[in-house]
């Protein structure tokens, strides 16, 4: 019995500590009174919610960089997170109305 205890506990363990995807993060089912919360945005360059935020962005990322890559704060710049946020080699294409299936 205690060996197939054990077993239980491990493998809940291993579920709880493994890996997750983008898409577990996004489907999670959170409380209402959750502290932390993922939200993901795609929006333009010339949108008034990317121009509102760039300032808030560009702290967030100053701090990233000088904090987890150990980059001097001069080295985080705007052209910096430009390179990072702003320029893609994505081709932008207008969205179908039509969802597309997954195969």
């Amino acid at each position: 019995m205690d060996q197939v205890l054990a077993t239980m506990q491990a493998s809940k363990l291993r579920r709880a500590t493994r890996e997750k995807t983008l898409e577990d993060f996004i489907h999670v089912k959170l409380p209402d009174n959750a502290k932390h919360r993922l939200e993901i945005k795609l929006v333009g360059v010339k949108s008034s919610e990317f121009v509102r935020t760039t300032e808030q962005g560009l702290r967030l990322f100053t701090k990233y960089q000088t904090t987890v890559h150990k980059e001097r704060a001069d080295e985080a710049d705007y052209d910096s997170f430009k390179g990072f946020l702003i320029d893609s080699p994505l081709k932008v294409r207008a969205a179908s109305r039509r969802p597309q299936r997954s195969p």
